[in-house]
């Protein structure tokens, strides 16, 4: 194999610029193919018949084949259409010049022949394979990458999920559950209940506005500087809602994070004594109080968004509970299944979810997360999914 004058270095990511491989025993390529190759960063080459016949298709990659036809015999007609079959296999554009007969191209996706001598004609169509050549050889790094980020991503969404907690507050009064669904590996969701102390049960829900890694990672932030309580010693403090929120809000200000990140949140606590819930919200979908026998209902307070504004006040109300209560707190992606503002600004329930209200904790949430599953399968756009219910028992 006769190498032509050495061009530039490659285009492609991989390092290897597309290479023109010319085939003939008789003839080369012009001064004009050459400087437009090297103008391009592409190299050029020169192989005999016998080179290219004997030659391997891995061995043109990445690049496209000139071939010189009027060289070919009839007699190796069927090995032609075999090496071209091969090579258009190999995804590899194959350009016959000079063809002296006729020959079917229909069954080749990359074939085709050129009987113009015109140079202008000729370098059209090699420019053509060769770019189809040079974007055909990014393809495989884009998908080593892609699929790099994939397995980076779901090893963030493995941890994001340790932060998560591995098991619920379980008493004699109260039993949670959850359901936690990302749209993608990681979440802009996170959430959490601990229990505090003898009475009192704390639990929140937040969402990171946004999605994928930059929500992902401003939750993380709001695990770690959510404080229901702090202890120092001997001694404990048990923050009310609306300190848990005003802190939380303090704080993000004060990172100044990047890229406008927000968060809403909803913030409770369950005096599990007194029977009595108290909570705040952030601009976050209102909780809901579900009551045997009763229409599901909305608990209202005031709060802004967190992250927006400093003197941000959070309303921290007050709701008895009794045996048979459920306290339901969600993010805004499952907001399809439970319901919606009308037209005249009044909240409307689904019929799924109404259906649903008077059943045990357990069960409903068995039933929302299959009806969530069957909707992710659909493909439906989903946002990130999470659910937190305790049940009174």
């Amino acid at each position: 194999m006769a190498e032509l004058p050495p061009t530039d270095t490659g285009v492609t990511a991989s390092g290897h610029a597309p290479t023109l491989t010319f085939v003939s025993d008789r003839l080369n390529l012009t001064d004009t193919v050459r400087t437009r190759l090297s103008a391009r960063q592409w190299s050029g080459r020169l192989i005999d018949l016998s080179g290219f016949f004997d030659a391997q298709p891995e061995t043109f990659k990445p690049g496209a084949v000139l071939l010189d036809a009027g060289d070919v015999h009839l007699i190796n007609w069927k090995q032609l259409d075999d090496k071209i079959r091969r090579l258009d296999q190999a995804n590899i554009p194959v350009i016959l010049l000079n063809w002296p007969v006729s020959m079917e191209f229909s069954r080749f996706r990359l074939a085709s022949r050129i009987r113009s001598s015109s140079i202008e004609e000729i370098w059209a169509r090699i420019e053509s394979a060769m770019c189809f050549a040079a974007a055909l050889a990014e393809i495989p790094q884009q998908e080593e990458q892609q699929r790099q980020l994939q397995e980076q991503l779901k090893i963030a969404g493995a941890i994001q999920r340790n932060f998560l907690p591995q098991t619920l507050p379980a008493t004699n009064r109260v039993r949670f559950a959850h359901i936690y669904y990302p749209a993608e590996w990681v979440s802009g969701d996170i959430f959490d209940a601990v229990r505090l102390e003898e009475t009192h049960i704390g639990f929140y829900i937040a969402d990171a506005v946004g999605h994928s890694v930059p929500a992902a990672l401003l939750t993380m932030f709001l695990k770690h500087t959510t404080v229901l309580r702090e202890t120092h010693g001997n001694q404990y403090h048990i923050f009310p809602p609306r300190e848990v929120l005003n802190h939380l809000n303090r704080q993000m200000i004060q990172q100044h994070l990047k890229g406008c990140l927000f968060a809403t949140a909803c913030c409770c606590q369950l005096n599990t004594d007194t029977m009595e819930l108290s909570f705040a919200r952030a601009g976050h979908p209102y909780p809901l109080l579900l009551r045997p026998g009763q229409t599901p209902q909305q608990l209202h307070s005031r709060g802004g968004l967190l992250g927006v504004f400093d003197e941000m006040e959070f309303e921290e109300v007050l709701v008895p509970v009794q045996s048979g209560d459920k306290i339901l707190l969600y993010s805004d992606g499952v907001e399809p299944l439970i319901g919606e503002v009308d037209h005249s600004g009044t909240f409307r329930f689904t019929e799924l979810f109404l259906n649903l209200c008077d059943s045990p904790v357990m069960s409903m949430m068995s039933t929302l997360e299959n009806t969530i599953t069957r909707w992710r399968r659909s493909g439906a756009e989903v946002d990130d999914i999470t659910l937190l219910a305790v049940e009174i028992l």
